[in-house]
């Protein structure tokens, strides 16, 4: 009886154990992109996307990424070190001609952040002879 009485006890506090407290997401963010070509660069965290602009001599369909940096929400950053990671690869060729979209990821969120980039324009280099 004994037994069962504190079997019935722990089964009672058990179920008042609960683990109800939100925990912040970090997301992750891109605080530099660089391309083969790159006149201009915007980075937008809130819209999440990246605005380019290339010069005339690259083809927008073959650009190739020279860097990428990654790092959580910058307003967590001092407290927790956590990295961020991207569905993008250094050194890999891309089309640029219609908006290209990737994910950036932390540990907090698996499924991550879609990111898009946009190329604006290509800057025109005119010769004078």
């Amino acid at each position: 009886m004994r037994f069962f009485l504190m079997l019935c006890l722990v089964a009672l506090l058990e179920g008042c154990i609960k683990n109800d407290i939100p925990m912040p997401v970090i997301y992750g963010n891109v605080q530099k992109i660089e391309f083969n070509g790159q006149e201009k660069c915007v980075i937008n965290t809130k819209t999440r996307s990246i605005e380019l602009t290339l010069s005339d001599t690259v083809d927008i369909q073959n650009v190739r990424l020279v860097a990428l940096e990654l790092s959580a929400d910058p307003a967590r950053e001092q407290e927790v070190v956590v990295k961020a990671t991207a569905s993008l690869m250094v050194d890999s060729l891309f089309d640029l001609s219609e908006p290209y979209k990737f994910v950036v990821n932390t540990y907090q969120n698996m499924n991550g952040q879609l990111w898009r980039i946009n190329l604006l324009s290509v800057i025109l280099m005119l010769k004078i002879r």
